[in-house]
């Protein structure tokens, strides 16, 4: 099946509706073989964020999170005068900066009494973004995760290129930056082949 998006800040030409499919993908090996420690990490991730709840993802949360008896109440609506449809809604963390959805595991309790379809766009993609040029997807990630960091900066085949598994991605994810394939500025034109050199 393919993707459907939702992009998010992502620059678009006039009258540009949706963003296209991909027909490949690629990725680095670093984060092709990437998993989350969870609860072995040495530095959980789940602190210090504004985490915002698009309109869609915090309706089918609630039903969810009603069916399972889990507490919502640390997610807080926008003002209105600030909310949109993709921040509609606020984590809001505790005191000592962590996230109230931690257990004493420090695992997440939406993610384990409800599923990893029902988190946050931050927290369901982090540490991963994407970036689409033209029809070619691209996955990198943020060295602020420390097993990120780990297999990107001490294995010497890391930073090596790969082929990025578009099936294996989830069906509705953000793409952070999009590029058309007709690019409207000189500077978006060359953008792709000057990458490349720097990536070879």
């Amino acid at each position: 099946m393919k993707p459907s998006y939702r992009p998010k800040q992502a620059p678009r030409p006039a009258g540009a509706q949706t963003l296209p499919h991909p027909t490949e993908g690629t990725t680095m090996r670093y984060a092709a073989g990437f998993s989350c420690l969870g609860s072995g990490c040495p530095d959980n991730c789940c602190h210090d964020w504004s985490v915002p709840i698009d309109r869609q993802t915090l309706e089918r949360l609630r039903k969810a999170a009603a069916q399972r008896k889990l507490s919502l109440a640390p997610i807080k609506n926008r003002k209105k005068s600030e909310r949109s449809d993709r921040d509609f809604a606020r984590i809001l963390m505790l005191p000592d900066g962590l996230c109230p959805f931690l257990d004493a595991d420090k695992l997440c309790r939406i993610h384990k009494s409800c599923g990893e379809q029902y988190l946050s766009d931050t927290c369901r993609t982090y540490p991963r973004q994407y970036l689409l040029l033209g029809s070619t997807l691209e996955m990198s990630m943020t060295l602020s995760c420390p097993e990120v960091a780990h297999r990107c900066l001490l294995d010497e085949r890391g930073t090596e290129l790969v082929a990025l598994d578009l099936a294996s991605l989830p069906s509705n994810f953000p793409v952070h930056y999009a590029l058309e394939e007709r690019a409207a500025t000189s500077y978006q034109r060359q953008v792709d082949a000057v990458r490349q050199v720097f990536l070879q």
